[in-house]
């Protein structure tokens, strides 16, 4: 099973109706406004 998969069902992508875009911008805005 590829990586990018198991981190999908890991985080549960499906569920929470998100994908690798929406969570990569959410990490970065974090990250930047902490900073």
């Amino acid at each position: 099973m590829p990586l990018r998969t198991r981190l999908e069902r890991y985080f549960h992508f499906a569920a929470d109706r998100t994908n690798w875009r929406t969570e990569t911008l959410a990490g970065l805005t974090t990250f930047i406004t902490m900073a």
